[in-house]
């Protein structure tokens, strides 16, 4: 009889614990090694499930439920969409999405799925996935970077990107996300708040990294601040927030001999908004499906056809100006059902992604780090 495979798990974030919880189920046994001391190491932050980026796959935490069996807790819905431009402002309404807690802090994403794996964590462990290769029949590369598909060569940059972020207490309503599409404030990004607890939140700026000085995105943090002053909201740094020149890309192939990649390895971050954490669930899973059940490995479902759509809107943003998006959000709060398209389960993202692909191809993300 046929030993079962030896599994290591390199990284004990989303992807790389739903890949463990995976394997559990199925019988096996894998070795988890995680760099941090703790599970969800980084900064404690707030993110967001929201349907319309998250579409095909539905509301998030029915989806985890009846396709994985977790039960995900989150601290509020989001009901209220509120984006602004220069002169504009338009309103979404309904099913929108959830708040995630993210990071080391009680009730974590994260910790929610360390407390769903039974086996062992090896924590201070900053394994090498490649080494690893010689003593494990899989190695899944859940680390989170870039750096093993880039080690290898075959690593396809889309943009580098900056964010900061601002912990802020005073009215913050506890199911509206506000954002802001202002290159003065984000450049060719946007600027916005999420809740997190009673009367504070978390406001941020999501930056693709153009090559601009450090001066000008000084000045767009002070305006951004400036805002968050005026709505009445007093901000203080979010420690460890601050992330110069992060690069959103993918590996031209998810599997290379024993080495499997997930999560952010995988390119499950979305380049156009920086979502991730539902794809990065999906993809844990589905590499412990491939290992167990020695099928072909894809992170996630239509994975090629998403990523073209995901860099031509990418490309397309990157051209927009101020009265771009001051038309954009004119329109949008025009359109009649608009509440439906942010509710919806059609990939409405994807499909304008295509098409804006098919009249535009994408261009220039050409191979990096080799």
């Amino acid at each position: 009889m046929a030993r079962p495979p030896k599994v290591a798990v390199v990284g004990a974030g989303l992807s790389g614990l739903a890949c463990a919880i995976g394997l559990e189920r199925r019988g096996l046994r894998p070795d988890v090694f995680e760099k941090r001391s703790v599970v969800g190491g980084r900064f404690p932050n707030v993110e967001g499930f929201m349907r319309i980026a998250d579409a095909p796959f539905g509301d998030a935490l029915h989806f985890l439920w009846r396709e994985y069996g977790l039960r995900v807790w989150v601290p509020n819905p989001i009901e209220r969409l509120v984006f602004h431009s220069v002169r504009h402002e338009a309103v979404i309404r309904g099913p929108l999405g959830y708040t995630t807690l993210r990071g080391d802090q009680e009730g974590s994403f994260e910790k929610q799925l360390a407390q769903e794996f039974k086996g062992p964590i090896h924590f201070g462990r900053a394994a090498d996935a490649i080494s690893l290769a010689g003593d494990y029949d899989f190695v899944v590369v859940a680390d989170g970077q870039d750096t093993i598909p880039r080690r290898l060569g075959f690593w396809r940059k889309i943009v580098s990107v900056r964010a900061s972020a601002w912990v802020v207490e005073g009215p913050v309503p506890p199911t509206e996300i506000d954002i802001w599409l202002d290159p003065d404030l984000a450049g060719h990004g946007y600027a916005y708040i999420l809740p997190w607890r009673e009367r504070t939140g978390m406001a941020a700026i999501y930056e693709p990294d153009a090559g601009e000085g450090d001066e000008i995105h000084a000045d767009r943090q002070a305006r951004f601040l400036e805002v968050l002053r005026r709505r009445g909201l007093q901000a203080r740094p979010l420690e460890g927030s601050q992330i110069n020149d992060y690069e959103i890309g993918y590996p031209e192939r998810c599997r290379d001999g024993p080495l499997l990649f997930v999560g952010n390895a995988a390119g499950c971050i979305q380049p156009l908004a920086g979502f991730g954490q539902l794809l990065s669930v999906i993809s844990g899973f589905a590499a412990a499906r491939a290992v167990v059940e020695g099928r072909p490995y894809e992170a996630f479902r239509g994975s090629d056809q998403r990523r073209r759509a995901d860099v031509a809107l990418r490309r397309l943003v990157d051209r927009f100006g101020a009265d771009d998006f001051d038309r954009w959000i004119a329109a949008l709060a025009l359109i009649p059902f608009r509440d439906l398209f942010f509710s919806t389960n059609l990939p409405l993202l994807t499909w304008g992604g295509s098409l804006v692909s098919t009249f535009w191809p994408p261009a220039g993300e050409g191979p990096s780090g080799r």
